[in-house]
């Protein structure tokens, strides 16, 4: 591997077409990336950025690709609520702004 490299492909090209499906019938907001090809070869997937309701699929299943989900959250209990919306020990972060 190339120590410079961030982002490697996906293993494979089941896994890039599931992760394009994924992007693709999620219902949710495209931010940032999406399920275009970004290289002529390899299975690289742009890293992507999901915005909606924690209600979506998206939010309550993973991608296993450079995928993230983001929601608004009105306070601290509302976080949490929406962190533990998923059956699957999924990672989970905040950014804010305001602590």
């Amino acid at each position: 591997f190339a120590p410079e490299t961030e982002v490697g492909p996906l293993v494979s090209a089941k896994a890039l077409a599931a992760a394009r499906r994924f992007v693709d019938e999620s219902g949710a907001e495209i931010l940032a990336g999406g399920s275009e090809p970004c290289a002529e070869r390899g299975y690289f997937f742009r890293p992507t950025v999901l915005a909606g309701s924690v209600d979506l699929p998206c939010f309550r299943e993973e991608c296993f690709a450079p995928v993230v989900c983001i929601a608004p959250f009105d306070d601290e209990a509302d976080a949490i609520a929406k962190a533990n919306a998923s059956a699957y020990a999924l990672g989970a972060a905040v950014w804010t702004r305001d602590v």
